[in-house]
Protein backbone atom coordinates (compact mmCIF):
# COMPACT_ATOMS: atom_id res chain seq x y z
CA UNK A 1 0.00 0.00 0.00
CA UNK A 2 1.35 3.37 -1.01
CA UNK A 3 1.75 6.13 1.55
CA UNK A 4 -1.19 8.47 1.36
CA UNK A 5 -0.20 12.12 1.09
CA UNK A 6 -2.49 14.82 2.42
CA UNK A 7 -2.20 18.53 1.67
CA UNK A 8 -3.36 21.16 4.14
CA UNK A 9 -3.36 24.92 3.74
CA UNK A 10 -2.83 27.33 6.62
CA UNK A 11 -2.51 30.99 5.78
CA UNK A 12 -1.34 32.20 9.14
CA UNK A 13 2.41 31.73 9.10
CA UNK A 14 3.34 35.11 10.44
CA UNK A 15 6.77 36.07 11.64
CA UNK A 16 5.71 35.81 15.25
CA UNK A 17 3.56 32.68 15.06
CA UNK A 18 6.22 29.95 14.91
CA UNK A 19 5.16 28.58 18.30
CA UNK A 20 1.51 28.32 17.19
CA UNK A 21 2.68 26.59 14.03
CA UNK A 22 4.68 24.09 16.14
CA UNK A 23 1.59 23.37 18.25
CA UNK A 24 -0.53 22.89 15.11
CA UNK A 25 2.03 20.49 13.60
CA UNK A 26 2.08 18.50 16.85
CA UNK A 27 -1.74 18.30 16.79
CA UNK A 28 -1.58 17.09 13.17
CA UNK A 29 0.90 14.33 14.17
CA UNK A 30 -1.40 13.28 17.01
CA UNK A 31 -4.13 12.97 14.38
CA UNK A 32 -1.88 10.76 12.23
CA UNK A 33 -0.63 13.37 9.76
CA UNK A 34 3.18 13.64 9.68
CA UNK A 35 4.89 16.57 7.96
CA UNK A 36 6.81 15.78 4.77
CA UNK A 37 7.09 19.20 3.07
CA UNK A 38 6.20 22.73 4.00
CA UNK A 39 5.91 25.93 2.05
CA UNK A 40 4.87 28.36 4.73
CA UNK A 41 5.23 31.26 2.29
CA UNK A 42 2.04 30.10 0.58
CA UNK A 43 0.66 28.17 3.56
CA UNK A 44 0.93 24.71 1.94
CA UNK A 45 1.85 21.71 4.07
CA UNK A 46 2.17 18.12 2.80
CA UNK A 47 1.65 15.30 5.28
CA UNK A 48 1.99 11.53 5.13
CA UNK A 49 -0.93 9.71 6.74
CA UNK A 50 0.21 7.24 9.38
CA UNK A 51 -0.32 6.09 12.93
CA UNK A 52 -1.05 8.88 15.40
CA UNK A 53 2.08 9.84 17.37
CA UNK A 54 3.02 12.50 19.86
CA UNK A 55 5.76 14.32 17.98
CA UNK A 56 7.20 17.69 18.95
CA UNK A 57 8.02 20.02 16.06
CA UNK A 58 10.42 22.93 16.08
CA UNK A 59 10.33 25.72 13.51
CA UNK A 60 13.57 27.65 13.16
CA UNK A 61 14.40 30.65 10.98
CA UNK A 62 17.79 30.13 9.38
CA UNK A 63 17.71 33.12 7.10
CA UNK A 64 20.33 31.69 4.78
CA UNK A 65 22.50 30.44 7.65
CA UNK A 66 23.87 26.98 7.15
CA UNK A 67 24.32 26.25 10.87
CA UNK A 68 21.44 24.26 12.29
CA UNK A 69 21.19 24.30 16.02
CA UNK A 70 20.37 21.16 17.99
CA UNK A 71 20.44 18.89 14.99
CA UNK A 72 20.55 15.15 14.53
CA UNK A 73 23.26 14.69 17.16
CA UNK A 74 20.58 15.49 19.76
CA UNK A 75 17.92 13.34 18.11
CA UNK A 76 16.10 16.05 16.16
CA UNK A 77 15.19 14.95 12.64
CA UNK A 78 15.26 17.61 9.89
CA UNK A 79 11.90 17.42 8.11
CA UNK A 80 11.51 20.31 5.71
CA UNK A 81 12.79 23.73 4.82
CA UNK A 82 11.26 26.66 3.02
CA UNK A 83 11.74 30.42 2.68
CA UNK A 84 14.57 30.44 5.24
CA UNK A 85 12.62 28.30 7.73
CA UNK A 86 13.70 24.83 8.88
CA UNK A 87 11.32 22.26 10.36
CA UNK A 88 12.55 19.68 12.88
CA UNK A 89 10.80 16.94 14.81
CA UNK A 90 11.44 14.58 17.67
CA UNK A 91 9.17 12.03 19.39
CA UNK A 92 7.80 13.58 22.58
CA UNK A 93 8.79 10.57 24.70
CA UNK A 94 12.44 11.05 23.58
CA UNK A 95 12.55 14.61 24.93
CA UNK A 96 14.46 15.16 28.14
CA UNK A 97 12.57 17.08 30.81
CA UNK A 98 12.44 20.73 29.80
CA UNK A 99 14.30 20.10 26.52
CA UNK A 100 13.62 22.41 23.62
CA UNK A 101 15.14 22.43 20.17
CA UNK A 102 16.62 25.89 20.69
CA UNK A 103 17.30 27.71 23.93
CA UNK A 104 16.09 31.23 24.71
CA UNK A 105 19.35 32.92 23.67
CA UNK A 106 19.42 31.06 20.33
CA UNK A 107 15.74 31.84 19.68
CA UNK A 108 16.37 35.54 20.39
CA UNK A 109 19.27 35.52 17.90
CA UNK A 110 17.08 33.73 15.34
CA UNK A 111 14.34 36.34 15.71
CA UNK A 112 16.91 39.15 15.42
CA UNK A 113 18.04 37.67 12.07
CA UNK A 114 14.41 37.56 10.99
CA UNK A 115 13.95 41.18 12.07
CA UNK A 116 16.99 42.14 9.98
CA UNK A 117 15.54 40.38 6.93
CA UNK A 118 12.24 42.21 7.48
CA UNK A 119 14.01 45.58 7.62
CA UNK A 120 15.94 44.87 4.41
CA UNK A 121 12.82 43.61 2.60
CA UNK A 122 10.69 46.49 3.84
CA UNK A 123 13.15 49.23 2.87
CA UNK A 124 12.23 49.36 -0.83
CA UNK A 125 8.55 49.87 0.01
CA UNK A 126 9.21 52.67 2.47
CA UNK A 127 11.92 54.24 0.28
CA UNK A 128 9.54 54.18 -2.67
CA UNK A 129 6.82 55.84 -0.61
CA UNK A 130 9.17 58.59 0.57
CA UNK A 131 10.95 59.27 -2.74
CA UNK A 132 7.85 59.15 -4.89
CA UNK A 133 5.27 60.40 -2.42
CA UNK A 134 4.37 63.30 -4.66
CA UNK A 135 3.51 60.92 -7.48
CA UNK A 136 2.15 58.05 -5.39
CA UNK A 137 -0.10 60.06 -3.13
CA UNK A 138 -1.23 62.83 -5.49
CA UNK A 139 -4.81 62.20 -6.57
CA UNK A 140 -4.24 64.02 -9.88
CA UNK A 141 -1.88 61.30 -11.10
CA UNK A 142 -4.64 58.69 -11.14
CA UNK A 143 -7.44 58.13 -13.61
CA UNK A 144 -10.01 57.71 -10.87
CA UNK A 145 -10.39 58.18 -7.12
CA UNK A 146 -10.84 54.42 -6.83
CA UNK A 147 -7.34 53.66 -8.17
CA UNK A 148 -5.91 56.40 -5.93
CA UNK A 149 -7.70 54.90 -2.93
CA UNK A 150 -6.44 51.44 -3.83
CA UNK A 151 -2.80 52.56 -3.97
CA UNK A 152 -3.03 54.49 -0.71
CA UNK A 153 -4.91 51.61 0.94
CA UNK A 154 -2.34 49.04 -0.17
CA UNK A 155 0.56 51.15 1.08
CA UNK A 156 -1.21 51.83 4.38
CA UNK A 157 -2.00 48.14 4.90
CA UNK A 158 1.57 47.09 4.08
CA UNK A 159 3.03 49.75 6.38
CA UNK A 160 0.69 48.71 9.20
CA UNK A 161 1.56 45.03 8.72
CA UNK A 162 5.28 45.82 8.90
CA UNK A 163 4.89 47.97 12.00
CA UNK A 164 2.83 45.28 13.76
CA UNK A 165 5.26 42.50 12.74
CA UNK A 166 8.24 44.60 13.81
CA UNK A 167 6.66 45.35 17.20
CA UNK A 168 5.64 41.72 17.80
CA UNK A 169 9.11 40.44 16.90
CA UNK A 170 10.83 43.07 19.04
CA UNK A 171 8.59 42.08 21.95
CA UNK A 172 9.42 38.38 21.51
CA UNK A 173 13.15 39.13 21.26
CA UNK A 174 12.95 41.09 24.51
CA UNK A 175 11.02 38.22 26.12
CA UNK A 176 13.59 35.60 25.10
CA UNK A 177 16.56 37.77 26.08
CA UNK A 178 14.99 38.33 29.48
CA UNK A 179 14.47 34.57 29.83
CA UNK A 180 18.07 33.82 28.79
CA UNK A 181 19.53 36.14 31.41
Amino acid sequence: MKDEMVVRYRFWHLTWSDEREQDWLRAMARAGLHLVRANSGIGRYVFRRGAPQDVVYSVEFRGGCTARTGGPERGWEPVAGTCGWAYWRKPAQALATGETHVDARTRAAMLQRLLGVMVVCGMPMFTNAVLFQRTLFDVHHYSSPVSYGAVVGIYAAMALAYVVAFARLASRIHHYKRGAA
